[in-house]
């Protein structure tokens, strides 16, 4: 019998407010029998007030094995609506499981006029001047405007059984109700293109409050939508507006059915507070003799408050649930070592890269100021932070006297090192922890390996996705920049998938990729949001593809594909009308080709990268478009990647295998994506090991390449090359930064020089999960835990390990949508012993390499194998396994071209 688990809405666990009229159901069985699945499945939907005798909403019995992505079907939520529902499953003999527990969602407005909320605005800001990054020259434009304080008294009479509060803000709040905070979010609301969509909260808020006299607080600052944002000095913020605004709806129902509400009106008041400014990218400024104690509470004198001003146009930008987690602290950490440097400031150092704020007890003469400087590195005994650019890193207290708990509230920062300036006394006295956070994705996947630099750079690889996911997939989180660069993300995205759940994160992700693309006419921009919009550049564009189409292979989501669908389409036809002959020379725009190739000589002839994107995202296409029912689509995209690949043949790849450009790039692409001719095969597979020889076997490839060289070797039949370049440490290598104390990936190659200089400030971020992507290649090669064409969601998936010299054991697991999913090797004399788990409801395509596969033993003795020469391949249903195999040619004697 199998038991139903791990309900989930929207990609989400209950409760959860949805802003959607056909949210997706999803869920997991599990069974202790082996090879058991799901024949049919039962949903039932009822009105959250109602019992299970009076359904809103039952799909009956339904034979499907589909666990994941199920439409709801029944009448459309009404505004606020909560909604409970469950599953059964039907086991292969027929048998039914027990309901599942019991999942809630709360539909959301639903529409921006059944809000009764007003947005506000306060007009007590007065601008300052912040002190900048290090390494240019601030201008007097460039100003901050102080974190307000708004408060709304309100009385409660009579008995209530629920009270939530919804919430947003043109820049970034946190409310409070008698004095308690609400919620745990950071940055609320979350970036998006504000002109065009904008997130709202909810939090239950039943416990905040009390009968009789209350009162509604929030702080409110600029954030993403009036403070600073990017890296042009001539457009240095205030992108979106000038002025926070903020919305605010509280709902206390009554048990005698009443719904009281306490909305932003003209009845809040403001006031300036402590925080001088409190901004993103410039930290933040704390005068301590400017607190207003006790101001969220109802004892509190606001009468030398000034009122808070209605906004006269009220904006019809539409209001959305947030659709993903929020940014929350998931970790305090403490200081690994401190040491006082030559200037007499304390440097402390966390052990490992993060994103967030420093909080610290602080005790000093009233006045007298500490400062908090986040490095990302050492310079010398101090943190660094020349590379930074117009950003700054540092927090500074104006101190009260006496004792005082302090953190910085709208800020974040990259860091590994705090630098405390001004700090009296020992800094064990202050208590000091580092507070982590980020958009709050599960962790999905693990690998280890018997090589634990290997195993670094995974956890290093996590903590640069997890330092980078600020409610957008930013490139890098310390400097003036953090986009979220389609490039960056696609080239990544398979790795992000194996270690975090992206499912609801990408998701969101995707409509803001479609406001900026309908921001210039309905093409792809570079980043997204941004405040700098244009079309993109070749591998970055193509993202706008490229992501949708890894999100259907990992999570099954084909809502995605229609959605993206048109502005995909667009795309391919925007490349195509510029390219008629099917080589794409035109219409590059502000082409980064192969970013930051190790020397920043990147020999990569263009139109090679870009024709090779174009038939990637043309075969992708094609893909998508069979399984969204588009078959005509499906068969001219098919067409088209045919035209595109003999153009590249043509007009790129000489007889004799070369590839024009001759980098390890362009045969890491060729290979990949399918691009070379099978007649040309062996020759092409000469270069591309030619291109590592001469190299003194390094790897040589920048952002477009790093992705695909590992596969594309073990494609070409160069295994053993691939696990070369994964275990070198020398520079360029994966394994340098982690010999030089990484914890982090960099965004160059060398970040660090080998004498232990930085090279330079520009360009130079100390976390960008890029160059990791090599992490997707020990899951898919190393691990051999991979999807397969047509199957979305991997209810059926591959694995096929590859074991291979410089490792005797290695283990990759992955939470997929229906389970855990593991796959481990040992070797043990002249044998590989595997040990694979395949979850309930799925089979897996296992090819086991062995040098003698007549030999495979399947432990079970349930596999069926097809032997070739060098492989035995079966089809095995769910359960652990495990199986033993002579050695692989590939460890007994490594291939050589």
């Amino acid at each position: 019998m199998l038991t139903v688990l791990d309900l989930r809405c929207e990609h989400l666990k209950g409760p959860i407010v949805l802003d959607e009229l056909a949210p997706r159901f999803s869920w997991r069985v599990e069974s202790s029998e082996p090879e058991q699945r799901q024949t049919a499945y039962e949903i039932a939907v009822i009105d959250a007030s109602q019992s299970w005798d009076e359904m809103l909403w039952n799909t009956g019995r339904v034979s499907s094995g589909e666990t994941t992505e199920i439409p709801y079907g029944g009448p459309a939520p009404r505004p606020l609506q909560d909604l409970r529902w469950r599953v059964r499953s039907w086991d292969k003999d027929g048998v039914v499981s027990q309901w599942s527990k019991e999942s809630v969602w709360r539909a959301g407005f639903l529409a921006n006029e059944n809000w009764s909320a007003q947005w506000i605005h306060t007009k007590l800001q007065t601008r300052v001047v912040p002190q900048g990054g290090p390494t240019y020259s601030r201008q007097n434009w460039m100003l901050m405007a102080p974190t307000m304080h708004l408060r709304r008294p309100f009385e409660i009479s009579g008995q209530y059984s629920r009270a939530t509060v919804y919430a947003t803000a043109r820049g970034v709040y946190q409310l409070s109700i008698n004095g308690q905070r609400v919620g745990d979010h950071e940055l609320a609301p979350g970036w998006t293109d504000y002109d065009r969509r904008h997130q709202y909260q909810a939090f239950d808020v039943t416990e905040h409050l009390k009968a009789g006299s209350n009162v509604l607080g929030a702080l409110l600052g600029e954030g993403w939508y009036a403070g600073m944002l990017g890296y042009d000095q001539k457009r240095p913020g205030g992108h979106y507006g000038s002025t926070p605004e903020l919305l605010v709806e509280l709902r206390i129902e009554h048990a005698d059915g009443r719904v009281q509400r306490v909305c932003t009106d003209d009845l809040w008041k403001c006031s300036r507070g402590p925080r001088a400014w409190s901004d993103i990218y410039q930290g933040e400024r704390y005068v301590s003799a400017n607190e207003l104690p006790g101001w969220d509470r109802t004892d509190f004198d606001d009468s030398s408050w000034y009122p808070a001003m209605v906004v006269a146009e009220q904006r019809s930008v539409p209001l959305v649930a947030e659709p993903s987690p929020p940014i929350r602290v998931t970790r305090k950490l403490v200081p690994k070592r401190s040491w006082k440097n030559e200037a007499g400031n304390w440097v402390l150092d966390f052990g490992e890269y993060i994103s967030g704020v420093t909080e610290l007890t602080l005790n000093g003469e009233a006045g007298s100021t500490v400062s908090l400087k986040h490095g990302e590195w050492l310079a010398g005994d101090s943190a660094y932070v020349e590379n930074l650019h117009t950003a700054s890193s540092t927090d500074v207290v104006i101190l009260r006297g006496g004792r005082q708990r302090y953190r910085p509230l709208f800020t974040q920062h990259g860091f590994q090192f705090v630098e405390i300036i001004g700090l009296d006394g020992d800094v064990a006295d202050a208590d000091v922890v580092a507070l982590q956070f980020h958009t709050d994705n599960s962790r999905m996947g693990y690998f280890e390996c018997s090589e634990p630099d290997l195993t670094t750079l995974v956890e290093n690889a996590d903590r640069s996705l997890r330092s980078n996911s600020m409610s957008i997939p930013t490139c890098e989180p310390a400097r003036d920049e953090r986009m979220a660069y389609l490039g960056d993300v696609q080239i990544a995205s398979a790795t992000a998938m194996y270690l975090r759940d992206q499912a609801a994160f990408y998701s969101k992700w995707t409509d803001d990729i479609l406001d900026a693309a309908e921001g210039i006419g309905g093409l792809f921009t570079d980043a997204a949001p941004t405040p700098y919009p244009s079309e993109a550049a070749p591998g970055w564009g193509d993202g706008g593809i490229i992501l949708p189409w890894t999100m259907y292979r990992f999570y099954g989501d084909l809502r995605v594909i229609e959605k993206m669908w048109a502005a995909m389409s667009a795309w391919m036809d925007s490349i195509h009308g510029a390219n008629p002959d099917h080589v794409r020379r035109n219409r590059l725009n502000k082409n980064f080709n192969d970013w930051l190739v190790p020397g920043d000589k990147d020999f990569t002839p263009p139109p090679v990268l870009a024709t090779a994107y174009w038939y990637w995202c043309a075969r992708l296409m094609s893909e998508m478009a069979s399984v969204t029912g588009r078959g005509d689509e499906g068969k001219r995209y098919g067409a088209l990647a045919e035209k595109i690949a003999n153009a590249f043949a043509t007009e790129f790849i000489s007889e004799d295998g070369l590839i024009e450009g001759d980098t390890q790039t362009v045969y890491a692409m060729a290979f990949r994506m399918g691009l070379v001719p099978p007649q040309r095969r062996m020759a092409v597979a000469k270069r591309f090991q030619n291109s590592v020889i001469r190299e003194d076997n390094h790897v040589r490839v920048g952002f477009a390449g790093v992705g695909f060289i590992l596969p594309a070797l073990q494609q070409a039949g160069l295994t053993e090359t691939a696990y070369r370049l994964m275990l070198d440490r020398r520079y360029p290598s994966w394994l340098y930064s982690v010999s030089r104390g990484a914890t982090s990936i960099w965004e160059r190659w060398n970040t660090v020089a080998e004498d232990g200089s930085i090279p330079t400030p520009v360009m130079n971020a100390f976390s960008l999960v890029v160059l990791g992507s090599a992490v997707e290649w020990l899951f898919r090669g190393v691990a051999g835990i991979n999807t397969v064409e047509g199957a979305g969601g991997m209810r059926e998936f591959a694995i096929s390990p590859t074991p291979g010299p410089g490792l005797t054991w290695a283990k990759g697991t992955h939470v997929s949508p229906h389970g855990e999913i593991v796959s481990e090797w040992n070797i043990r004399g002249a044998l590989v012993h595997y040990t694979i788990q395949i979850p309930t409801n799925t089979t897996a395509t296992v090819v086991i390499s062995s040098s003698d596969p007549s030999k495979v033993d399947h432990l079970q003795k349930t596999a069926q194998w097809v032997l070739g020469d060098d492989t035995a391949t079966s089809l095995i249903g769910s359960g652990r396994h495990h199986f033993t195999a002579p050695l692989p040619s590939l460890i007994l004697s490594p291939a050589a071209l």
